[in-house]
């Protein structure tokens, strides 16, 4: 059961862990989105998910759920806090605060 807790706790890690992958591949112009510096900021959204993603899946799978609801639901919750970050960010910039 540990071992298996284990395996779960590095699929968790593997996104954040292929982040330096992600900034070093759009750095380095192999992907390009036509941005500049706005592809590095993608690369910074996609650290900020993988965090997300990570700390909900630690806590679901210390909870004992199973692997495919565990990432489905790390995944949404990851999405939804990346969303919720971008609405108090453009409702900030349009207030002035």
């Amino acid at each position: 059961m540990q071992q298996r807790k284990f395996i779960d706790l590095v699929f968790a890690a593997l996104p954040l862990a292929l982040t330096p992958a992600v900034v070093l591949v759009l750095a380095d112009g192999w992907l390009d989105f036509g941005g500049g510096e706005k592809d590095i900021a993608l690369a910074v959204l996609y650290a900020l998910w993988s965090i997300i993603f990570g700390l909900s899946s630690i806590a679901l799978i210390f909870k004992g759920v199973t692997l495919r609801y565990w990432i489905a639901t790390s995944a949404i919750i990851a999405t939804a806090g990346l969303l919720v970050i971008g609405l108090i960010t453009y409702l900030g910039g349009w207030l002035g605060v």
